[in-house]
């Protein structure tokens, strides 16, 4: 970890010195932003559980962006998130800070950054090439800059197809994902059976370095109303799977690992009328790892999954101008696999689910936005119900709500009843001014 926070610092460091010598005397190519928020989390079941009842955090974010408006850009957002009581979470390495050299044919870039891919509204089974927060929030969880080299070669028309473009992406360095622990409120704990079990210290990360680079193609068009893209990975899935073990003193533990997966995948939306039909499709290929064995008996010989085939299709539809300026957007999604398995290897948890969403858009002066989302899993009464709210009150001073409220069900081995519920409601308080 002090290697990986030292590799961070030395990126920033570059960053800056790129940015002492290309600033111009005289002209105004740079913007600077700062914001600051207070956080609340209120759990509403279980307030008994691992004590933490409500969590308090301050979070400060900076952004500076320098653009010569000619073909090179810096973006440096240093970031800090810390609890106030109780002490759990912290954060103050920037998830960006990279520079950009563009043109009208190649985008090159280098540094921490956000890679996103995916077109649904919940879940992407196509986004391999970043990280999650799962400590922050556990069922929604944020997304994780990354250290990524990227090159981009654009072309407005290629044959039938326009807005062409063929990227390549390597990440050099590989990252586990925050995952909370054990004196948490999220903590990944709870029952096996009549057994309890907590997070293990251990995580097992890919086997060689090798295995732990990522890179990937992704090819993009537009052909009539179709926007589509393909995409290859290979490297390791970001997202962990989990075995049960014991440590030295015979207690169980729940120990995450990571495997590495070669993705063949796509994104395609097609838009007619008001409404947008959308498919995501990404087959995970995991024939290149070694086998992954253990000691506990009643579990598989080799926990590396299985190849397997994760898709979501659904649609959108929009309507705009309700009461002269307000948008409306509802969405249904369904999120399938073709391996069932429930095993924790297997832990990916939306296998046969429906996603019913709505999002509202005041499209005012205070920025008014309400989304509410119901999940769920058809194969047993799991349900979890997400509301978010937000919007100014003055200023730039804004106040959000978020909600995330799940109902388990009965079967241990159903995702969401591995762990504790940890239904909660966020309250922030942030303001934000810049130039």
């Amino acid at each position: 970890m002090n290697q990986t926070i030292y590799l961070k610092q030395l990126i920033i460091a570059i960053v800056l010195i790129f940015l002492s010598f290309s600033v111009q005397a005289g002209e105004r190519h740079y913007s600077f932003g700062l914001s600051a928020a207070f956080e609340n989390y209120h759990f509403l079941v279980n307030r008994t559980q691992h004590a933490n009842n409500d969590i308090y955090a301050i979070n400060l974010e900076a952004q500076f962006l320098y653009d010569n408006h000619h073909n090179f850009k810096i973006d440096l957002k240093p970031w800090v998130l810390i609890d106030i009581d109780p002490v759990i979470i912290s954060r103050y390495i920037p998830n960006e800070a990279n520079v950009l050299y563009y043109s009208s044919w190649l985008e090159i870039s280098a540094g921490m950054q956000y890679y996103n891919k995916g077109i649904s509204e919940f879940y992407n089974p196509t986004k391999v090439f970043t990280r999650y927060d799962f400590e922050d929030k556990m069922y929604m969880p944020g997304d994780v800059g990354e250290l990524i080299f990227r090159a981009k070669i654009l072309k407005t028309h290629i044959g039938p197809f326009d807005d062409f473009s063929v990227e390549f992406i390597v990440q050099p360095w590989f990252q586990q994902s925050y995952l909370s622990e054990n004196d948490s409120r999220f903590a990944l704990a709870g029952d096996f059976g009549s057994v309890p079990y907590e997070l293990d210290d251990v995580h097992d990360n890919p086997q060689t370095y090798f295995d732990s680079i990522g890179w990937g193609v992704v090819l993009k068009g537009m052909l009539s109303s179709l926007e589509w893209e393909i995409l290859y990975y290979h490297g390791p899935e970001r997202t962990p799977a989990y075995y049960f073990t014991t440590n030295s003193g015979g207690a169980l533990r729940l120990r995450p690992f990571y495997y590495v997966i070669d993705m063949v995948g796509a994104n395609l939306s097609y838009s007619v009328g008001r409404f947008l039909l959308k498919a995501e499709l990404a087959g995970k290929i995991t024939l290149a790892n070694d086998a992954i064995t253990h000691d506990l008996p009643n579990q598989t010989d080799n926990l590396v999954p299985d190849s397997y085939f994760q898709f979501v299709v659904g649609a959108d539809y929009t309507v705009e101008n309700l009461f002269k300026e307000h948008i409306l957007r509802l969405t249904v999604e369904y999120y399938g696999e073709d391996d069932d398995a429930r095993e924790l290897a297997e832990y990916r948890p939306l296998k046969n689910d429906i996603f019913l969403g709505a999002d509202y858009d005041f499209n005012n002066r205070l920025m008014t936005h309400l989304r509410l989302g119901v999940l769920k899993d058809l194969g047993n009464t799991e349900l979890a119900i997400i509301l978010e709210t937000e919007t100014k009150i003055y200023r730039e001073l804004k106040w959000e709500v978020q909600a995330a409220i799940v109902n388990r069900d009965s079967d241990p081995t159903a995702p969401l009843s591995y762990f504790d519920n940890n239904s909660y409601l966020l309250t922030r308080l942030s303001y934000s001014f810049g130039s």
